[in-house]
């Protein structure tokens, strides 16, 4: 069966540090909201639960042409309805789930353009080796003007801070950083960003993280980890020195190092911080925090209910040895129910497919990258004609092997499902990850 990692029972040694109460928490928030532009999830009015959209589901489609994506010196996402911009000020939700959109958005957008060209005034030609040679003598059929200039459009958003970035989108974030870390557009994005996490301490609905290792604890992808442990306290984890320096500018920990510490540098140790006292900002993670810790992660792997038919869909779909590979007569029988909605692939934190188009009006134009989804039939239609996966069935294997199958772990760092359940919320034919798991696990 496929090897999946063990929940986390202790926080990091040498990079965690415990606050008394969550008003502390509270500080750090008033801080990021003063410092950058603070994200947090938006909950519906009068409910404890983000909204769930799946009615919605038209608002989720790739923007209009005109949209205007890349951000100058602003917001990275003025328009995404599942995270709220707030001051930091505001009461915070602890106990709202991961929002049904994620976060890819605020690195990925749904369209975004990738460079603008201006025709001269003149309309100079340009040798096009697509216009014929009798074409091109035609009076009739002007040739191509020729750009005048060309102008790339990187995104320079203002800093940003995610807070409440639940572990199975923090995996996802990781996988995406490995796919886009030659992509200027993402790491501008992704530069700017700072990702406060929060650990679960029961399984969400439809939530299947644990059995895949993307949660219900972080492992890593974040600058901060929080972990709310009974009386109030807060395990704080540090990933890195930018998270480090937001905990110092909070007051909640020492100055750093220096401008280039790493995670543990200056870390207020056991050790050096002993002394510190009860009513210490921030204090060491002693013997009773880590056993707090392990008690609540235990608890929150045992709120996950038991899905053995996950780990032997997952065997199946890898051909692992003792399992039987699924054939391709039950691959038919899911194809059918996929509608082509793209609701999956829109959702899906890892999902990474696009297109990319080329847009004219008079006189200029603009290079646009938009999301596109591997479930549609034209995606991966040659020119030829020929298709690699001309029916359902056949990209309904695909998107879930490339979902679930070890070959793609040395690229992703991982499987390329989180478990985070979004598919199984908005498929109106019922064939998200649990259920195509569950259908494929229910035979060894």
């Amino acid at each position: 069966m496929t090897d999946v990692p063990e929940t986390r029972t202790e926080p990091g040694r040498e990079s965690a540090v415990v606050l008394a109460d969550r008003r502390a928490v509270d500080a750090l928030r008033a801080v990021l909201g003063r410092d950058r532009a603070l994200f947090e999830p938006c909950l519906a009015v009068g409910t404890s639960e983000p909204r769930r959209a799946g009615a919605q589901r038209e608002r989720l489609a790739p923007r209009a042409a005109g949209a205007e994506s890349e951000r100058s010196a602003s917001l990275p996402l003025a328009d995404e309805p599942e995270w709220r911009h707030v001051s930091g000020h505001e009461p915070f939700a602890w106990e709202a789930s991961a929002p049904l959109t994620g976060v890819k958005r605020f690195f990925f957008p749904a369209r975004e353009v990738l460079l603008r060209w201006q025709v001269d005034a003149m309309g100079d030609a340009v040798d096009d080796p697509s216009v014929g040679a009798e074409a091109a003598a035609a009076p009739s059929r002007a040739l191509p003007p020729r750009p005048d200039t060309i102008e790339e459009t990187l995104p320079d958003p203002a800093p940003f801070a995610l807070f409440g970035v639940r572990p199975c989108d923090l995996a996802a974030i990781a996988y995406q950083d490995r796919f886009f870390a030659t992509d200027l557009w993402y790491q501008r994005r992704r530069a700017r960003a700072l990702l406060v996490g929060i650990n679960c301490l029961r399984a969400c609905p439809g939530g299947f993280c644990r059995d895949v290792g993307a949660g219900p604890f972080a492992r890593a992808g974040f600058d901060l980890d929080l972990t709310p442990l009974a009386g109030g306290r807060v395990v704080v984890e540090i990933g890195s020195a930018r998270g480090r320096a937001a905990l110092a500018s909070a007051g909640l920990i020492a100055e750093p190092a220096g401008p280039g510490a790493e995670p543990g540098a200056g870390a207020p140790h056991a050790r050096d911080r002993a002394a510190s006292g009860p009513d210490a900002p921030a204090g060491a993670v002693d013997a009773g925090t880590h056993a707090a810790f392990a008690v609540a992660a235990a608890r929150a792997v045992a709120s996950f209910p038991a899905r053995a038919e996950i780990g032997r869909a997952i065997a199946r779909i890898n051909a692992e040895r003792g399992a039987e590979r699924v054939g391709d007569i039950e691959w038919q029988r899911l194809g059918p129910s996929c509608f082509t909605c793209t609701g999956c692939t829109n959702l899906c934190p890892t999902c990474s497919c696009f297109t990319v188009a080329d847009e004219r009006r008079d006189g200029s134009g603009e290079r646009v990258r938009y999301w596109d989804s591997c479930l549609l039939a034209g995606f991966q239609r040659e020119a030829s004609g020929h298709h690699p996966a001309p029916h359902p069935s056949d990209r309904v294997r695909r998107f879930w092997y490339h979902k679930l199958a070890r070959d793609f772990v040395a690229d992703g760092g991982r499987l390329g499902c989180v478990g985070c359940g979004r598919c199984d919320v908005t498929c109106p034919g019922s064939i998200g990850a649990l259920r195509v798991l569950t259908t494929l696990g229910s035979r060894s």
